[in-house]
């Protein structure tokens, strides 16, 4: 049940954004810095996140042997970026490996990718200056060789739908896969979007060097268990926005209705969702509000979701 018109009318602060908080460029930037800083375990990552584990762990008992590849794929919005940088910053602090040892190692991709970029942004992930210096040869052997001194276990390739975008670079970055998995070097995360997953799914060559996908899936409203867990999730985001000074009191986040309004507006991805909640956040502090409303939830409904043409109807406000 949505809220009445009456339920969103703004109980504290001004009813719009105040001229002198909106000219407050320090204490803006603070509380961006300070989102940015919030970190809450997404629990739909937690099967993907495990999955990877493992196939790092198997790498670490059998190095120098065939190695395999895991697809991790998911909507805009799922956060698998956030989930594979986690995933090696939790590797790193578990201090299981040598100093000089690097177990995970995330590569981001560019636009346009080609198999030679892709061998520069490796040896960029491992701090190479010189990541774009020479022939693709020599970039192949440079980051063969660095990933062999610092025992990765794991190599993190995110954006993998960048470098499948054209037939010939496809094929180039299939026989840079297999050679790399073929010879032992080390394992290989594949994180892409819906498009990345097609382009894996019409490739065998790699489908048959891969374990079982760990996609990230989109959460259903419909489902008791998967809304429970969105109030969990959002009710430990409420708590870090008011231990972060974000805001004075808590919002009530895991309030059913708020819930129900929010997996609407983020199509069942919780990455959508606190974009929705960061967007109310601010326009709570702007007009001075002690605490963020359903009110400013549903301005962020229409003004970020509904302005981006990702929503038609406000979920927040009864139809």
């Amino acid at each position: 049940m949505p809220f009445t018109t009456d339920e969103l009318q703004p109980t504290t602060g001004f009813p719009a954004p105040h001229a002198q908080r909106c000219a407050d460029g320090a204490e803006i930037a603070r509380r961006a810095g300070a989102f940015l800083a919030i970190n809450v375990a997404n629990p739909v990552h937690r099967a993907s996140f495990d999955a990877m584990d493992r196939l790092r762990a198997a790498t670490a008992g059998r190095r120098g042997v065939r190695q395999y590849a895991i697809r991790v794929t998911g909507a805009s919005g799922s956060g698998k970026s956030t989930l594979a940088k986690s995933f090696r910053d939790v590797v790193i602090r578990r201090g299981l490996h040598e100093p000089d040892d690097l177990p995970v190692v995330y590569v981001e991709l560019e636009q346009a990718c080609t198999v030679k970029r892709m061998w520069s942004a490796i040896l960029r992930g491992y701090g190479d200056e010189f990541h774009d210096v020479g022939t693709l040869e020599d970039l192949r052997a440079r980051a063969i060789g660095v990933i062999q001194r610092r025992r990765t276990e794991l190599l993190v390739i995110d954006e993998v739908q960048h470098l499948f975008h054209r037939s010939k670079d496809g094929l180039g970055a299939t026989d840079a896969f297999k050679r790399l998995l073929d010879a032992g070097v080390c394992s290989v995360a594949l994180i892409g979007d819906l498009e990345g997953r097609r382009l894996l799914e019409s490739n065998p060559q790699l489908v048959n060097r891969m374990v079982s996908p760990a996609d990230v899936r989109v959460l259903d409203a419909a489902s008791p268990s998967d809304l429970a867990l969105v109030a969990g999730f959002l009710k430990r985001y409420d708590d870090r926005m008011v231990a972060a000074t974000l805001h004075p009191e808590r919002a009530g986040l895991e309030d059913p209705r708020i819930v129900a309004g929010l997996m609407d507006a983020g199509a069942g991805l919780l990455g959508v969702m606190v974009n929705v909640v960061r967007e109310a956040s601010d326009h709570a502090h702007l007009r001075g509000a002690t605490r963020l409303e359903p009110f400013d939830l549903a301005t962020a409904a229409r003004t970020w979701s509904g302005g981006q043409g990702r929503q038609r109807h406000n979920p927040f406000a009864i139809r």
